[in-house]
């Protein structure tokens, strides 16, 4: 059936082959001997993607292979089918070629070129089946490999096993008889009408959250869901579990189709569990609608967990749920949006534009076009018709802005990668662990594309430019200056700050003043009572109405009676009672806390014991939950402040060789979402800087280590010993009390620069 509809194709076959002349393919022309057989994989299943009538095959017409023995399918145009399906391992390859170039009317020098592309693609995929050994002479020459140097291939070769531990697979069970169950009961999950519903369901949430948009925005910048390790231990074990039902999903709705679902297992991507499952039985089907219900299942099973996580952290404030509910938000639309349905990427989304476009090797395409333009520029060769169409010249972008999306991702995961290690102090192994993801997914790609490259010249003189030319790029983008960039979470305090203490025990009263207010000099803030001290009081005051009449006796004896009295003795027991008393009455009116310097007053956090990570607890002294709380003598209840509120902001040790003093500065202030510009005032020591401030607001765990607020608990897993002062320029109505997330514009440096810079501080680690 395949080589009935590939023979009565003719006219379509040359259209295809007229549309890829003059195009180079990346290898040289190779005259493959009359030897040379190969075969096609009897085991291999093809059918059409659509239903054609017995004497019509369009152009555009499609096959789907599906190879039994791993599971996986692919789709194939009408130039691959060609071939497929007259390898029989019976008829030489010149033969076959020749055929080619007489149905296509191709000269026979490019008839070869496009036997070679063609014969390459089938072999990377693994359908041909080798006959002899001069056949294995045709796998090495067309692999690529053959062109290449020895000490090149083994090197390339030993690099790529070394990070192949980044990404590594295990493989798990077959649920094919569990899914075949479970299928049926899923018609209130994933029936069309379901689908409906649940969209709908999706609005009325997502219109929910608009109006809650403030604290779901205040809560996510905080980066509290992410920053501690005990939140980040929790992140991982969601992030696996969504994985898990975003793969289940694609099984459920690969078996309501008919299709199997051989093995779930997991993926390992930098010792980072995460599960996958083979649903590319998919591919079978004939049409597109069941293939894009397969892809996007995915990514509709986690819409599902984000709206019901949505409507748990609307119904809740704080406390473990609200936090489980808002990571999970966060993971379903972040992984969906940035990785699951982004076409950059060989994922749901890349898989749905492909079948929307109706395109083969969609990746593939874009690859050879950028390939081709790249040797138009670095090698010199002469301009190609091809690329007066912009869509060729958009299938080039499409590769550079899919490859360019990767560096990012790759560089993001990386600066994750090292924060999550710093917070569980396991620094080294994080750096390891990134450095293996940078090495494999951009610095092998990169090696062994301008290796190609520079092989692909078709004389010394191109091979010479394409290499003159990439190590030109190479040393440019080493020595251009790129942005630097350092970021922190700070607070804002007044500049001059006192604290309020309390100078003697006693249980509070009353509060007069609240945050934020004015106060001036002999004001009273707190009220507190000492009955113990009442009681002292009139034993003082007893004891020294004794000592005086001890003393008035002893003057009467001495005076009428002329006896010989100590007079020194009696006058010293008076004036140690009038002492005693005169310390009670300053204790008592100690009690009465008074304002010693004008400014703004703040009432300071106090320590409160159901406190924990999982639930923000904010106390303030004075409230109302704290009268007859009793106050130890020396305990700070606020702090009153003077100035212009500044920023203060935990620098780590390693962030002091970036910052100085000067440097531009933008805040964000994270509970008005407004960007804010400034200088680094000072460096130094973070007691020094902030003082009572730190002192007054850093009672909850890791609050004034890293973005202390009063009214937003906000933490930083590693205690800063420095702090820069910024100063910073403020709307009139912002107080001091914000918490800000500060990024401060180092100055540029190079790639070079960074790397040296890093490679000299871990050798001073090394040789300490």
């Amino acid at each position: 059936m395949d080589g009935g509809h590939a023979i009565a194709a003719t006219s379509q076959l040359q259209m295809e082959a007229v549309r890829h002349r003059q195009q180079p393919t990346g290898e040289e022309f190779t005259p493959l001997a009359a030897s040379h057989v190969l075969r096609a994989r009897p085991e291999l299943e093809i059918h059409l993607d659509q239903d054609l009538a017995d004497d019509s095959v369009p152009a555009a017409a499609r096959w789907i292979v599906f190879d039994p023995v791993t599971r996986r399918s692919a789709r194939i145009g009408l130039e691959l089918h060609w071939w497929l399906s007259r390898l029989d391992g019976r008829q030489p390859l010149p033969r076959l070629v020749a055929q080619f170039a007489q149905q296509a009317e191709l000269p026979p020098e490019e008839a070869w070129q496009r036997a070679n592309m063609a014969l390459h693609q089938l072999l990377v995929a693994g359908w041909l089946c080798p006959t002899g050994s001069p056949a294995g002479n045709v796998v090495h020459e067309l692999s690529g490999w053959g062109r290449m140097g020895g000490g090149i291939r083994s090197a390339a070769t030993w690099l790529a096993a070394s990070t192949r531990w980044v990404v590594f697979r295990v493989r798990g069970v077959n649920p094919d008889r569990w899914l075949a169950t479970v299928a049926p009961y899923t018609n209130g999950i994933y029936s069309p009408s379901a689908v409906r519903r649940w969209c709908a369901v999706g609005v009325f949430t997502l219109m929910g959250l608009m109006l809650d948009f403030h604290r779901l925005v205040e809560q996510t910048t905080s980066l509290q869901w992410l920053m501690q390790p005990r939140q980040t231990l929790q992140l991982l074990v969601i992030l696996l579990l969504t994985r898990a039902a975003h793969e289940l999903g694609h099984a459920i709705v690969c078996k309501r189709w008919g299709c199997r679902c051989p093995d779930i297992g997991l993926f390992l991507v930098c010792g980072a569990p995460c599960v996958y499952c083979d649903v590319s039985e998919s591919w079978r089907l004939p049409g597109r609608r069941g293939r894009a219900a397969v892809a996007a299942a995915g990514v509709y099973t986690e819409f599902l967990l984000a709206i019901l996580a949505a409507w748990v952290w609307l119904l809740t404030t704080t406390g473990q749920a609200n936090m489980i509910a808002l990571q999970v938000m966060v993971v379903c639309s972040i992984s969906t949006l940035a990785v699951n349905l982004n076409p950059l990427m060989r994922f749901d989304g890349y898989y749905l534009l492909a079948d929307l476009l109706n395109v083969t090797n969609l990746r593939g395409r874009a690859d050879a076009a950028r390939d081709r333009l790249l040797q138009r520029l670095l090698c010199g060769m002469p301009a190609q018709p091809i690329f007066r169409n912009w869509r060729e010249i958009g299938w080039a972008g499409l590769s550079v802005a899919s490859w360019c999306y990767r560096a990012t991702l790759a560089g993001a995961l990386a600066m994750a990668i090292v924060v999550v290690a710093e917070n569980w102090n396991m620094t080294w192994m994080g750096r390891g662990m990134a450095g293996a993801l940078l090495l494999s997914w951009l610095g092998l790609p990169l090696i062994t594309g301008a290796w190609n490259m520079v092989q692909r010249g078709t004389s010394w003189k191109q091979r010479l430019r394409a290499s003159a030319l990439l190590s030109v790029l190479g040393v440019a983008i080493l020595w251009t200056p790129l942005p630097s960039r350092r970021v922190g979470l700070g607070w804002l305090q007044p500049l001059h700050t006192q604290g309020v203490y309390a100078l003697s025990d006693g249980r509070l009263i009353s509060y007069r003043v609240p945050d934020g207010k004015r106060v001036s000099r002999d004001q009273t803030l707190f009220r507190l009572h000492n009955p113990e001290l009442e009681l002292e009081r009139l034993d003082r005051l007893r004891a020294v109405a004794q000592a005086e009449q001890r003393l008035q006796a002893a003057r009467v004896r001495r005076d009428l009676y002329a006896e010989d009295v100590d007079m020194q003795r009696f006058e010293a027991e008076l004036e140690a009672a009038r002492a005693l008393l005169q310390s009670t009455e300053q204790q008592l009116a100690d009690l009465t806390i008074r304002v010693t310097r004008e400014g703004d007053f703040y009432r300071a956090l106090r320590q409160s014991h159901d406190a924990s990570p999982m639930r923000a607890v904010h106390h303030r002294w004075g409230t109302s939950g704290d009268i007859g709380r009793w106050v130890r003598r020396g305990t700070l209840l606020g702090v009153i402040g003077e100035g212009g509120p500044v920023a203060v902001v935990p620098l780590r040790q390693k962030q002091l060789a970036d910052i100085a003093v000067g440097i531009p500065v933008e805040l964000t202030l994270q509970d008005r979402h407004e960007v804010c510009s400034g200088r680094v005032m000072h460096i130094g020591h973070v007691e020094t800087i902030s003082g009572v401030w730190r002192a007054a607001f850093s009672t909850l765990p890791g609050v004034g280590q890293g973005g202390a607020t009063l009214g937003h608990h906000s933490s930083s897993p590693v205690a800063a010993q420095w702090a820069a002062l910024c100063s910073v320029e403020l709307p009139a109505d912002v107080a001091a009390g914000s918490s800000v997330a500060v990024v401060f514009h180092t100055p540029p440096r190079s790639i070079l620069r960074r790397l040296v810079a890093w490679f000299n501080a871990n050798a001073r680690f090394l040789a300490n």
